[in-house]
């Protein structure tokens, strides 16, 4: 499997683990267990998949929810309220 086909599958695990009603916790442990490459890809799109939640929160000027699997908490950033 090349890189490119590795992190397609680890984007399909992010979004599979995002719903509420995820329960496949032992595959996906599993898959990230079988190869370092599946785990950097996961962690690399989970990042990403975080910081781009934060940045669309902070730019409605709300506090940033949550992002990505239900079992990692997302950095909280306060609310910023623009200068007057």
């Amino acid at each position: 499997m090349d890189s490119r086909q590795i992190e397609a599958e680890a984007a399909r695990w992010l979004v599979r683990s995002d719903k509420p009603d995820f329960s496949d916790h032992a595959a996906l442990a599993a898959w990230l267990a079988s190869d370092t490459a599946h785990r950097v890809a996961w962690l690399r799109l989970k990042s990403a998949w975080q910081a781009a939640s934060r940045l669309h929160a902070l730019n409605q000027g709300v506090e940033a929810p949550t992002a990505g699997p239900r079992n990692f908490q997302a950095l909280r950033h306060p609310a910023r309220k623009s200068p007057t």
